[in-house]
């Protein structure tokens, strides 16, 4: 497979599949494997050798950037922007499965499933002009009292998403290495004032000890990560608080109630 340095070869697509990656070409074999169709590894371009001879049937598409997350999917926007391509899903390099939320049953989906997914995601920010659709990567998926209409609780995931890449209209801040997504999000909400998370669909990952190397991990420490805490709550102010996962990573939170319009 070619190594390409801009996004035309999915032309043909309604959307695409974005998976960044950085340090760790052989985990992302699983993450190919739900979207093997229109799904494209975003790697340095130092690294894009190393990433084909791990994954020789994936399609790579380089990049130059070095600030991190941030920086690489500003990029991959901008990029996306000039091959005319409307619609990008961006997913982490280590999901390798997808469930719904059938009754009370969490069931993995199959490849024609996974894809209506993306489809129904697409169609819905088209139908209703949205231009950021989250999925689920919590270990559960979510299940909402039937008697609150309303009631938004996020850390909001930079795992799995769609962005409609015309419309979205904002960048990621490039100067941090922590909270960029919650910062991302809540830039979102000020300008478009509402977005999807979808938690009937849940998208996860291995975890494995190999995955704290590479991504972001190369260049996050402790003393970023303090002072990225103090940048968000500084910025966002009442509007975010930090809460520990049941894996004792702290991540930010904003917790809000909306009562149902009539």
């Amino acid at each position: 497979m070619m190594i390409y340095n801009n996004f035309d070869i999915f032309k043909k697509y309604d959307f695409f599949i974005l998976i960044p990656s950085k340090g760790r070409p052989e985990m992302c074999k699983g993450t190919l494997n739900l979207f093997p169709d229109m799904s494209c590894l975003y790697v340095h371009e130092s690294e894009a050798d190393d990433y084909k001879k791990k994954n020789p049937n994936a399609v790579i598409v380089t990049h130059k950037r070095t600030k991190g997350y941030g920086s690489v999917i500003n990029s991959a926007i901008k990029l996306a922007q000039r091959s005319g391509l409307k619609y990008m899903m961006v997913i982490d390099d280590d999901m390798t499965v997808v469930q719904s939320l059938v009754g009370n049953r969490q069931r993995n989906l199959k490849y024609e499933k996974r894809y209506m997914a993306v489809v129904n995601a697409v169609q819905v920010m088209e139908d209703i002009g949205c231009y950021l659709y989250l999925f689920s990567t919590c270990s559960n998926i979510i299940k909402y009292p039937q008697h609150l209409p309303y009631k938004v609780g996020f850390s909001l995931p930079q795992g799995v998403y769609v962005l409609n890449t015309k419309k979205i209209g904002i960048k990621y801040s490039e100067n941090h290495h922590y909270y960029e997504d919650f910062d991302f999000c809540m830039k979102y909400l000020l300008r478009h004032r509402y977005y999807i998370i979808e938690n009937r669909l849940l998208m996860t990952g291995t975890n494995v000890d190999s995955l704290t190397e590479g991504g972001c991990n190369s260049f996050r420490t402790q003393e970023n990560e303090k002072e990225s805490r103090k940048w968000i709550k500084d910025k966002w102010k009442s509007h975010v608080n930090f809460a520990k996962n049941v894996g004792g990573n702290i991540r930010p939170t904003c917790l809000v109630d909306r009562m149902a319009r009539q």
